[in-house]
């Protein structure tokens, strides 16, 4: 896609790069490099991949926590509306490329509400794309 339509995938950052090489650092000790590196991997994961199982946890949470409140709702027949996983799939996307709490709530909000009600895939999607392009200040304004 040559357009910024808000759907690129997550890349490596920085600190991803610095961990990788870390740890390779940390292998090539002798003796004791392999299992320090690996111990070094448990303790501390890379972000994106902290970033990606915290997003799916509290989605999880939320989810579950949704389906016990909506008579008729459950994880299964959530799994097979097409327009809920794809509204989660992208803002999914759109979630692990910030660590601000404003945006990823809102985007909570978008997938819990997708859950409930499906709105037109356009509008779903132009909503997705602005949360994702404005600034923490402007969500909040937005939310007063």
């Amino acid at each position: 896609m040559d357009q910024d339509d808000g759907l690129d995938v997550p890349r490596r950052t920085n600190a991803d790069v610095y961990h990788g090489l870390m740890k390779a650092g940390i292998s090539a000790v002798p003796g004791i490099g392999s299992p320090a590196a690996e111990i070094f991997g448990l303790i501390l994961a890379p972000p994106i991949s902290r970033r990606t199982d915290q997003w799916m946890e509290t989605m999880a949470e939320r989810l579950r926590l949704l389906a016990e409140k909506v008579e008729g709702l459950t994880l299964e027949s959530l799994s097979s509306n097409e327009p809920f996983v794809t509204t989660l799939l992208t803002a999914s996307q759109v979630a692990l490329r910030t660590h601000d709490e404003e945006k990823l709530e809102a985007l909570r909000n978008i997938v819990l509400n997708t859950a409930i009600c499906a709105l037109d895939d356009d509008l779903q999607l132009r909503f997705l794309i602005l949360v994702e392009a404005l600034s923490p200040w402007q969500i909040r304004i937005l939310t007063l």
